[in-house]
């Protein structure tokens, strides 16, 4: 990460002192290939694909004589928004415009495995709110962390136009303690969607639970994850489990596993389950390397994949 100093004439105008103020340049570049294989492929199909994503993360960070820490952060993914934030920290907690969602920063996603490519077997939450209306443009309060104890609470409003009614609110927690050499970390999330349209029927709401048990160079995930809809005229209740697991074999060597599933009580052609390990190697400072495996399966489809990568972060 490149740091640049404001100008100290910028910061006078600002009321900043130079010393506590700067902003930050962060980036990366990944080359990836992709080999995959479904049950329902044709003899046309090559099944492979490389590509290239650049990624480029300005921010900014404050911090004022009476103990605010306060700024923003902008992220272009291929030239494309991959995500804003605005915020303001004290003893107090923070207030979040933008950013990570409460939904998003206590989900457990048990999904670990770097680089997989295949679907999600648990569908919830995996760090993703139903629309980028939080991400974007909601707003969060997270508490300070307390003895091991945080939580958060978001609202998102999906718009003002007709059928713009599918507002977001989501809330989560978590708690991390110290037992002999593990630390274990409990977290639970909420989120309720309302229906686009007044007495509509595609609202839903999903819960995730989970807890990290973390010992050494060993990390074990487990998660729970449940969605239910208001409609269950064509998708029913969902449901998924999953455990992962990440090893560090050595310096700069990390194994990484995962299986996870889940079901659908209304249809079971929309069953998910997903098998994949990866190993990660940090060759240089800054320079990565990955390859990885994925076994799945989707309802009567059944799939494989491989993948690499190389990543230059800066």
């Amino acid at each position: 990460m490149r740091k640049i100093l404001l100008a100290s004439t910028a910061l006078v105008a600002l009321g900043v002192s130079a010393a506590s103020a700067d902003i930050s340049i962060s980036g990366n570049g990944k080359w990836s290939y992709t080999n995959n294989s479904k049950s329902t492929d044709n003899a046309s199909v090559s099944g492979d694909s490389m590509s290239t994503a650049m990624a480029i993360t300005v921010a900014s960070s404050f911090a004022s004589d009476s103990g605010l820490t306060y700024g923003t952060s902008h992220s272009l993914s291929n030239g494309n928004n991959d995500g804003k934030k605005i915020y303001v920290s004290g003893s107090f907690g923070e207030v979040r415009i933008g950013g990570d969602s409460a939904g998003a920063a206590f989900d457990v996603d048990p999904s670990v495995a770097d680089g997989e490519s295949a679907t999600h077997g648990a569908t919830a939450f995996h760090g993703a709110p139903t629309t980028a209306k939080v991400t974007d443009d909601g707003i969060s309060y997270f508490t300070p962390s307390i003895n091991g104890f945080s939580a958060g609470v978001s609202f998102g409003d999906a718009g003002a136009g007709h059928g713009e009614n599918g507002d977001v609110t989501e809330m989560g927690a978590s708690y991390s303690q110290t037992v002999g050499d593990a630390t274990i970390k409990v977290s639970y999330a909420a989120r309720d969607t309302s229906a686009s349209n007044p007495g509509g029927t595609d609202g839903s709401e999903a819960t995730s639970m989970g807890a990290t048990i973390t010992m050494g160079d060993l990390s074990v995930t487990v998660a729970a994850n449940t969605q239910t809809k208001d409609d269950t005229s064509s998708n029913g209740d969902e449901s998924g489990t999953g455990i992962g697991l990440s090893y560090v074999l050595s310096e700069g060597l990390t194994l990484k596993a995962h299986t996870v599933s889940s079901d659908d009580d209304a249809d079971s052609t929309v069953d998910n389950s997903e098998t994949a390990a990866s190993l990660t190697y940090v060759v240089a400072p800054g320079l990565t390397a990955n390859v990885a495996y994925t076994d799945s399966e989707s309802g009567t489809t059944t799939g494989t994949a491989t993948t690499a990568y190389l990543k230059v972060a800066f």
